[in-house]
């Protein structure tokens, strides 16, 4: 981010006025603030779509289309009542077992060719509805791992793309051959193994693993696990403004205690309904480079949330 301290330490534009500076500052940070929202959008819209595929409940839409952190919790909660076909199948191979028992006890007596049929009737029905069981069950597990793999992927996709932010390519390289660049390096990146551990403050930080699952480690940062930047840089050295180095640990700041002012400073006085306050907060920690869907996230929201008393907001 432009700031007066960089423009006013630069040589070539020592002629600026005040005023001349700070209209720069204000273009850039609103520049910034445009990304942000259409990131934000993105990652919205990825999620109502994984929503979709993972629970098969629409998003209401209309005048006043459903927002993403109310269509989520609702489709999850028709989900689980659509379960009742699997309670109400669990109650048919228990009662049909029951019934194949006693006839099973009736045919040992000597069976009459009705209660043959009977038996043989209901042992097919008890085979055919454990399968119908055993088939939804699987669907559905099957369903809720592909739904976590996907959010995974966005969690993963989110922090690459802000560690790419601060990037500089050499000025000879067009802008679209940057981004395609930029586009190999992070599929390569993808490719290694991504994973999150506890990064000793309560959040989660991304590392990545080689093929034998150990952590991979910067060798140039006291071998400290690399991170998405670092493995960014290293990968485009080659095309990156000489003198680029990768910030650090890669890891963001606690929400909680001193360490969480940043999430603190979030002003949500413009904010009249629960609904704006909670667009204002994640547009916020997204900027700080959290990540939807972390435990860091969710620690700052639940933080914020209590701190500004929004549960006295009305919803809409």
């Amino acid at each position: 981010m432009i700031t007066k301290e960089i423009l006013v330490a630069n040589a070539a534009l020592a002629g600026l006025t005040d005023d001349q500076i700070n209209a720069i500052i204000t273009i850039n940070n609103n520049d910034v603030a445009g990304e942000i929202g259409k990131k934000t959008s993105e990652i919205y819209q990825r999620f109502d779509q994984l929503t979709k595929d993972a629970t098969g409940i629409d998003r209401l839409m209309g005048a006043n289309p459903e927002k993403t952190y109310d269509y989520l919790p609702r489709a999850i909660q028709e989900m689980k009542k659509n379960l009742g076909d699997t309670e109400s199948l669990k109650a048919q191979i228990t009662e049909l077992t029951a019934e194949k028992t006693r006839l099973e006890e009736e045919l040992a007596k000597g069976a009459s060719p009705e209660l043959q049929r009977q038996f043989e009737q209901t042992k097919a029905e008890l085979a055919n509805t454990k399968t119908q069981y055993s088939q939804l069950q699987s669907q559905m597990e099957q369903k809720e791992k592909d739904h976590q793999a996907e959010i995974f992927g966005i969690r993963v996709d989110n922090d690459l793309a802000v560690a790419s932010r601060g990037l500089q390519f050499k000025s000879e390289i067009p802008v679209s051959v940057q981004a395609i660049l930029l586009q190999n390096a992070s599929t390569k990146i993808k490719g290694m193994n991504p994973d999150y551990i506890d990064d000793g403050n309560g959040g989660k930080r991304l590392v990545f693993r080689g093929q034998d699952g150990a952590v991979l480690n910067n060798p140039e940062k006291q071998l400290n696990p690399y991170t998405a930047e670092e493995l960014l840089v290293r990968e485009l050295k080659d095309v990156l403004s000489t003198g680029r180095q990768a910030s650090g640990s890669g890891t963001v700041p606690d929400a909680g205690g001193d360490s969480g002012a940043g999430a603190q400073s979030v002003d949500i006085s413009q904010a009249r309904t629960r609904q704006e306050a909670q667009e204002i907060i994640t547009k916020s920690l997204l900027a700080q480079g959290m990540t939807i869907g972390s435990d860091q996230f969710q620690d700052a929201m639940d933080k914020l949330w209590k701190d500004n008393n929004i549960q006295n907001l009305p919803l809409r």
